[in-house]
Order: C-alpha cells, then structure tokens, then sequence
C-alpha cells in the first residue's frame, strides 16, 4: 500500500475500553502471532498502552526515560519488564525483536536515530507500529477542559484541531520519506475512528503520556488539576471520548 492511500473506519459507535482500538490487533494478526513475537514500546510512559498489548497476551518489553512513569506502568502492568532507557539508544541485542510499536510519540523523537536503532533490533522483516491516536479539540467538554489546562505547562495541543490537521498534512509526508530512506517499507496505513469508554484516571493517564517531556513534578502538578477540574464532567465514574487513530505498520528490509 502507497504512504498515500487511506483506509478508513469512520463507523463511530464502535466503542472501546482501550486507547488502541481493537482493529489494531486483527490488522497486526495478519503478519505476526501477537502471544508468539518479542516486542518492544518505545516511550512507555505510564503504561497505558502497554495494558492494551498486554491484554492480548503479548509478550512485552518497554522502554521509558521517566523512573516515576516507570513506577506507575509497572504498577499496571507486572507482567512486563520495563527498562529505563530512550528511543534512540535502545539496550538491546540485534535482531531481537519480532515487532516495535511507538504510540503519541513519534513527533518528538530524533526519529533518524530512532529508526537506525529500531531497524537494528528488528529481526529480518521485522515490523514497527506507529499510532497516532488523537480525539478532536471540541470533540467533548472533557478534551476542551483537558487542553485549558494542560496550555499552562505546554503551547502544544494534543486535541487541538488545527495543529492536528496541519501535522497530518506536512508531517506524515517527512515521515514517508525518512521511513523510506532507512529501508522501511509501509505495508499497512488506515484510519480508525472509535469511541473510547474511559474512567477518570485512565484519562489523565493517557493525557500525561501525551507529555512525556515534561518535568516528573509539572505532570504530579497538572494531574492534581486534572481530577479536580474533570471529576464533574465524569457519569458514574466513567465517559466516553470520541477518538480517532492513524494506524502506520512498516516493514524492514
């Protein structure tokens, strides 16, 4: 499949409880056996995804810069070794890896390094997953109050619409042509929409991961805002987030 060319689920009442919806998994089953492969998350953060993974029995390694980030995924997930480390020097051996997933994250990283050292770890035809998962500014109250306060730590938006849009169109574009110049092939690119049911604390968790960068006390203190402003936006506990994913799998030479 061109870089260019978009599948696209824009059936919205399919819900999740997940930030990586379902349809991930069933695409990924195509190529390899989940429960069968080695794989590694690169920037982990506090475990969000990793649970998603671990859910369907994946046999996991994940790597993240934060010790306090670390403490919390590994709090979610104690099946899963977590090493303190970064993206663009991975601690591993050759050929390692069946598959390499990257989630919020790819933007921010140095992503030449990034993917020297990725191709390096993946066995022969290995994979590497990119998902950019993002719901839009005004999608609900709870992403318009998220992004209010979160713009006290950061410019940058997550859910803003705009800057969102003018990513897709310049960003993915650079990434096809570094992607194609470290020998990476797409094999697979669609575009899921979903509705994502989630209680408080799953929320801000996948917020925070968002901005990993930043300083371990700014995300104690913008997480101490988050329950206070976001617990009356909550019904029963829980809410349902509209949500939409751009699903990326490469293939190495």
């Amino acid at each position: 499949m061109s870089h260019l060319e978009y599948d696209y689920n824009v059936d919205e009442d399919v819900r999740d409880s997940q930030p990586v919806p379902e349809r991930v998994f069933h695409l990924l089953e195509n190529y390899i056996s989940l429960n069968q492969s080695s794989i590694l998350e690169l920037e982990s953060g506090r475990g969000t995804i990793t649970k998603a993974f671990e859910h369907h029995h994946a046999h996991l390694l994940a790597i993240h810069h934060s010790n306090a980030d670390i403490l919390r995924a590994r709090s979610m997930n104690p099946n899963v070794t977590f090493v303190k480390g970064t993206a663009e020097y991975l601690p591993f051996e050759k050929d390692y890896f069946d598959l390499v997933y990257c989630n919020h994250h790819w933007q921010q990283l140095d992503r030449n390094k990034v993917l020297s050292e990725v191709e390096r770890v993946l066995k022969p035809h290995g994979y590497l997953l990119i998902l950019d998962a993002i719901c839009r500014e005004h999608s609900s109250e709870i992403v318009t109050q998220t992004n209010r306060l979160v713009s006290r730590y950061t410019h940058f938006h997550p859910y803003n619409a705009y800057e969102q849009a003018n990513k897709d169109v310049s960003s993915r574009n650079v990434w096809a042509m570094e992607w194609k110049k470290a020998g990476f092939t797409v094999v697979e690119m669609e575009e899921i929409s979903f509705q994502m049911v989630t209680h408080l604390q799953k929320w801000i968790d996948i917020t925070l991961d968002q901005y990993s960068y930043l300083r371990d006390e700014d995300k104690h203190s913008l997480e101490g805002l988050l329950k206070d402003y976001l617990e009356p936006y909550m019904v029963n506990g829980r809410t349902t987030i509209p949500y939409q994913c751009t699903v990326t799998l490469l293939r190495s030479q």
